[in-house]
């Protein structure tokens, strides 16, 4: 009986019981004897399966330029990485080694993490002022300050200030935030924000000036400190050091949180008096979504829209908030948490979810349908937030969580749409990674941090990882019918370089026989392809691969463990069995008591 696979695009599966593999839906071609055309894998390491067959994947390599210390922060900002690093902050670019410090960059050395945001340049440079608040007898007359349900009217004034230029705003929760951006030369410099007593503005209402006033000083600038930070229509939110409260900026002003105004255009109290409290416990994850800004607190999500109904009130001048509850599942890390093809998916304390951001489904999060095919690999293992971590790279979501295996990355094709992999060589497993960066501008990178405090960068080395694949067992799906592997195929395609191609057979889950290794040698072609139009397969190799197995076990299921190295691919694989029926099969016999 022979049981031909040339299918692998339906990825892993470790739900279903390994001798119940799915069926290719697209087609009954090449249907194997058992009447279901192969196309998934109970579990890949290090391997790929977008184009339907299995790929190897680049190893990772540990930058050993970066500097010393606790790593409390990576991101992408312009064409620079900067890391953050025991206190200081380091940049460079793209395509260099090593690292340059920013200079008057000062912020907290013991801080576990950073939290940091690319501001964008402020939109709305007019005066706020405040309309007088009525007194005991309803007139307004006499009355200096506003109150929170003043209208704010806006005054248009004539100033070189246009709110802020853009850069990364940084926050370790216990200092004032720092603000990193690049000067006319195009060299990275930081400031430190100004704090609520150091906004000032002075100026001259003129009703009949063609500017409505004249400024003589514009610093309304103050950014109270915090921790996690989201822009959300045009207003930047932080969240308290505390976890609690959450601050909000001036609309189109993202470095002005003196929301609070007087009817002389003055500040009337810091950010604290216009704060919003979601009331459910410490905040973990502030995200700005398709449907609003989402908000994970407690054991608790939310969505935070603004509320833009007629007549609906305000706080001084600006829109209020509609708290609409989401599910009581808890996205741990604001830091894993991304966008899958519309849907949204995070990690939680045990595992991976999903959740439709436009629908706002009321339900604990689409667990059971988006991870269902690798569940297993985290059950009863708690996820740590300080080590987990998730981002879009070339079309795959990669979340790096704890698992079974340790710390490792798994794998979902957002194209397929299938979870393809364990990669569990970029990294070591004893240890996780607390954040990745991601360029996107003319390369495509994916950098990390570990949590022992090193900078990898993911899928970019010189040689390929190992990759191993167990495949699904054989079985003929008759309790009565025991089953005999004689021989195994493989077919091994695109390598240029010498390889190693190790089979391990198991029987009823028992190893079945030792390992066997072959050793296959890249001959260069002669002659080499060289024409035009290149071929990307062109001067590559094709190795067919044999292993007589007539030492294998019987039993009621077999499966087979591929490892390979040499950077090719698995196109194809054969099993060759024989069914027996033995009345009483001595499996069966020995159990019997």
């Amino acid at each position: 009986m022979e049981i031909n696979q040339k299918s692998f695009k339906g990825g892993m599966n470790l739900l279903v019981d390994d001798t119940r593999p799915t069926a290719d839906i697209e087609g009954d071609t090449s249907r194997s004897a058992y009447g279901i055309n192969i196309n998934q894998y109970r579990i890949g390491f290090n391997v790929r399966c977008r184009y339907d067959v299995l790929d190897p994947i680049l190893s990772s390599y540990i930058d050993s330029s970066a500097p010393v210390g606790i790593k409390q922060g990576i991101t992408t900002f312009g064409n620079y990485l900067i890391l953050f690093c025991a206190g200081k902050a380091y940049f460079r670019p793209f395509n260099t080694i090593g690292w340059t410090q920013i200079p008057t960059f000062a912020m907290s050395p013991i801080a576990q993490r950073y939290w940091f945001i690319a501001v964008p340049l402020g939109e709305t440079n007019y005066a706020r002022v405040a309309t007088p608040a009525a007194n005991s007898t309803g007139v307004a007359a006499g009355n200096t300050t506003g109150s929170a349900s003043s209208s704010v009217n806006r005054v248009n004034i004539a100033s070189a200030f246009f709110g802020n230029i853009p850069g990364l705003l940084v926050q370790d929760g216990v200092n004032q935030p720092q603000f990193i951006y690049l000067d006319a030369n195009n060299f990275v410099q930081c400031k430190v924000t100004q704090t609520y007593a150091q906004w000032t503005f002075t100026w001259t209402s003129d009703p009949s000036s063609a500017t409505y006033g004249t400024v003589t000083v514009d610093e309304r600038s103050y950014v109270p400190i915090g921790t996690y930070m989201e822009i959300y229509n045009g207003i930047l939110f932080i969240v308290d050091s505390e976890g609690e409260n959450i601050y909000r900026s001036v609309s189109g002003r993202p470095l002005d949180f003196v929301v609070n105004v007087d009817i002389n255009g003055q500040k009337g109290g810091d950010a604290t008096t216009t704060s919003y409290s979601v009331g459910v416990g410490g905040i973990s994850c502030l995200k700005n979504l398709p449907a609003g800004l989402f908000i994970s607190a407690g054991n608790a999500c939310f969505s935070i829209t603004l509320n833009t109904n007629i007549n609906a009130p305000l706080l001084f001048g600006e829109y209020t908030f509609i708290r609409t509850p989401l599910f009581t599942a808890s996205c741990i890390t604001d830091k894993a948490i991304i966008d899958i093809n519309g849907d949204t998916g995070f990690v939680d304390v045990r595992g991976l979810r999903t959740f439709n951001s436009i629908l706002q489904l009321n339900n604990e999060g689409r667990n059971s349908v988006f991870s269902k095919t690798v569940s297993s690999l985290l059950d009863d293992i708690v996820q740590n937030p300080n080590a987990v971590a998730a981002v879009n790279f070339d079309n795959y979501a990669l979340f790096a969580v704890n698992t079974i295996y340790g710390n490792v990355i798994v794998v979902y094709d957002t194209i397929n749409q299938v979870f393809s992999s364990v990669d569990i060589n970029q990294f070591s497993s004893t240890t996780g990674i607390s954040q990745f960066a991601l360029v996107s501008t003319d390369q495509l990178a994916l950098f990390a941090i570990t949590t022992d405090n090193k900078v990898i960068q993911l899928y970019a080395g010189p040689n390929y990882d190992p990759c191993t694949v167990r495949f699904m067992s054989v079985c003929s799906q008759n309790p009565k019918t025991q089953v005999k592997q004689s021989e195994f195929r493989a077919i091994l395609s695109e390598f240029v370089q010498n390889s190693t191609a190790t089979l391990t057979v198991f029987v009823d889950n028992r190893l079945s026989g030792n390992s066997e290794k072959k050793t296959i040698s890249y001959v260069a072609p002669n002659p080499a392809y060289s024409a035009s139009p290149s071929f990307t397969d062109a001067n590559t190799q094709v190795q067919p691969l044999f292993w007589s197995t007539p030492n294998a076990a019987e039993g009621w299921k077999s499966f087979n463990v591929l490892t390979w190295t040499g950077g090719g691919r698995i196109t194809n694989i054969l099993t060759v069995t024989t069914d027996n029926t033995p009345l009483n099969p001595l499996g069966a016999q020995a159990n019997v008591t």
